[in-house]
């Protein structure tokens, strides 16, 4: 397919895939697979537990029903995941991506991204860039960090629900530098940094994280 194409699919378990164009595909039921390849894409995936790759340039891609896993490949990226539990993994650039409800991984990789977890309990590592996150409502969100991951911000984080975790970095709490700046809590580990936008430092306790 080299043209602009509008793909309707079926409630049948169907493989996707175009080449060039900006394309919208409505996959509709079945556990589907969608390649996106070249061009500006829009995907519409409907019930079902869908996997879903972006390709190149700028996508827009929604998971709906289903456990769906949604992968943006180059280029600005939009991934929604909508309703279950998704996994939502952007490529090297500034990627946009909200979770939905449900239990869902939110993966930035690199470029500074935009994460929004969305309701449920939500896994979110934003990746190395300067990237913003927000674990939206639901019973406790985590956010993964590894080391040289930039300067990023978390725009929700409540004390004694949400933790953070740091993975590979040989660290304690002892080693982390936590101070106040304004309204917010600044944490700085190596050559990156955490703000916690609208947090107390005098609730930071150790039990907010993980090592």
């Amino acid at each position: 397919m080299t043209e602009n194409d509008v793909i309707e699919g079926s409630n049948q378990s169907e493989v996707y895939e175009t080449t060039l164009g900006d394309d919208t595909i409505n996959s509709r039921g079945g556990d589907d697979t969608i390649m996106g390849g070249d061009g500006d894409d829009v995907v519409n995936s409907g019930r079902g537990s869908d996997r879903i790759e972006g390709g190149a340039d700028q996508d827009l891609l929604r998971g709906g029903q289903g456990n769906d896993f949604i992968y943006g490949g180059d280029g600005l990226d939009r991934m929604i995941g909508g309703s279950d539990n998704d996994l939502l993994h952007g490529g090297d650039d500034k990627d946009v991506m909200y979770g939905g409800s449900g239990n869902d991984d939110v993966v930035g990789q690199d470029g500074n991204d935009r994460l929004f977890g969305g309701d449920g309990g939500d896994h979110m590592n934003g990746g190395k860039g300067n990237d913003v996150l927000a674990g939206g409502i639901g019973a406790g969100d985590i956010f993964y960090f590894y080391l040289n991951d930039g300067s990023d911000r978390i725009l929700d984080f409540e004390t004694g629900l949400d933790r953070i975790r740091f993975v590979g970095t040989g660290l304690e709490f002892d080693d982390l530098d936590i101070s106040g700046r304004g309204t917010d809590t600044v944490i700085r580990y190596g050559d990156s940094r955490i703000v916690l936008k609208d947090v107390d430092v005098d609730d930071i306790m150790p039990e907010d994280f993980g090592f």
